[in-house]
């Protein structure tokens, strides 16, 4: 089996991870002491946050079916809210 490394434990890089773990020999290199690359929580006593992008929008079938087990499994959940975008800087 083919040795491969995933340099970073990002959105992307987790993916890309899940995708290939079955198919060759992985390892995965992240710089921080956890995951999530911008999608991260940090911790500065008594307060924590999160950064970066804190939903992503599915706009494809792919996408959505590759998502499914990870809602099942409660690793992810939608985001439930009232939001509108604005777009083209013209209010809809």
């Amino acid at each position: 089996m083919q040795n491969v490394a995933v340099i970073g434990a990002g959105i992307t890089g987790i993916t890309l991870a899940n995708l290939l773990q079955k198919k060759v020999n992985l390892t995965v290199f992240e710089k921080s002491r956890g995951v999530g690359g911008r999608m991260a929580t940090r911790r500065a006593k008594p307060y924590q946050f999160n950064h970066g992008t804190q939903y992503f929008k599915i706009e494809n079938k792919e996408f959505k079916d590759f998502l499914q087990p990870l809602i099942r499994n409660k690793i992810i959940k939608p985001l439930e809210t009232n939001q509108i975008e604005i777009l083209n800087k013209k209010s809809y």
